[in-house]
Order: structure tokens, then C-alpha cells, then sequence
């Protein structure tokens, strides 16, 4: 009967680390958004950063969506540039992938 509450503690606490980690890995996710957020405000115009969200940032990739095709175009046809301005400041950055798709 020991073993056996000893057993269900371990879970619980193996699950309750689990939450924890997932919160703190969100948490960091956002904080990574907002910085590359404000990294491409700096880069881009203001007109252009109005078309833009950064939806996320995993393994080395930014993915942005862009309301329209045609401004998907215009802000595509500077990511070399956008690349440089994003790997001075997170060197982990190694892509940028854009979509088109409404804005939330």
C-alpha cells in the first residue's frame, strides 16, 4: 500500500513539473514573439508592419502571416534583409515563412 502511494506521488508530481515546463515554454515562446515583433517594427515601415503578425518562433523559424498576397510579395522581397536585422539580436533565427491569412 506504501509503494503504491509512493507510485501515485511520483506521477502527480511528474505531472504537476510537466504543466509547469509547458507554462514556462509558452511563456518563453511569447517573450521570443514580442522581441521579434519589435525587431521587424524597426525593419519594416509602419504601413508595412500594419499588414503583418508574427504567429510563431520554433526551431530557428519565424512564421508570419500577412493579410494579402500582394503585401505577402513586398515584405517577402526584403527577408534577406529582415533575416540580418532578426540574426543581430537572436542568432538562433534561421527562416522566416510567410503566409496569407487574416490577422488575429
Amino acid at each position: 500500500m506504501a509503494e503504491r502511494a509512493r507510485t501515485a506521488a511520483t506521477q502527480i508530481k511528474d505531472t504537476v513539473l510537466s504543466v509547469v515546463q509547458g507554462w514556462e515554454a509558452r511563456r518563453q515562446s511569447s517573450d521570443a514573439r514580442d522581441e521579434i515583433e519589435a525587431i521587424l517594427k524597426n525593419a519594416l515601415t509602419g504601413k508595412e508592419f500594419g499588414h503583418i503578425k508574427v504567429k510563431y518562433f520554433t526551431r530557428g523559424i519565424v512564421g508570419i502571416t500577412v493579410d494579402s498576397a500582394v503585401w505577402r510579395y513586398q515584405i517577402q522581397m526584403q527577408k534577406d534583409a529582415l533575416l540580418g536585422a532578426l540574426r543581430a539580436k537572436r542568432p538562433e533565427v534561421e527562416e522566416i515563412a510567410f503566409r496569407v491569412g487574416e490577422l488575429r
